[in-house]
């Protein structure tokens, strides 16, 4: 995802968006974006099998909110510059958001392991979703 962000920021930056030079760029975010987003929602909801259905509500609406956020912000990123360098660079920062996140998460790869990685995940994801989703039921 972050190869693709800094794709399309590339090609924005340098002036030459066209369909066929952006397009792969965003291609390959949607790409890896689907083949992560049902592993880790999987991941986050293995430890709640009695609440899965409103727990898995929850990343989908923090998903829309960032996405109208992020909106948001291109718009009024688009006095400043481009759309598409507007678009590019709130995709990149996003971007390396998540890559940040995963680094905090993971601490140093050599050392981590895969389940570590996953019950840091879990537990991140039982604070900030799960919980507030508890209290939301009334459970």
């Amino acid at each position: 995802m972050a190869l693709g962000a800094g794709c399309a920021l590339a090609v924005a930056w340098g002036g030459s968006v066209r369909l066929a030079t952006i397009m792969p760029c965003v291609a390959v975010i949607v790409f890896c974006f689907g083949l992560l987003a049902p592993t880790v929602t999987h991941e986050a909801l293995r430890p709640l099998p009695d609440m899965a259905g409103a727990a898995s509500g929850a990343p989908r609406s923090l998903q829309m909110l960032i996405g109208a956020g992020s909106g948001a912000l291109v718009t009024l990123f688009m006095g400043a510059a481009t759309p598409a360098l507007a678009m590019a660079s709130i995709m990149a920062a996003s971007a390396a958001g998540a890559l940040g996140v995963f680094v905090v998460l993971l601490g140093r790869p050599s050392a981590a392991s895969a389940d570590m990685l996953v019950e840091r995940f879990q537990a991140l994801a039982s604070e900030v979703l799960v919980h507030p989703v508890h209290e939301l039921v009334g459970r």
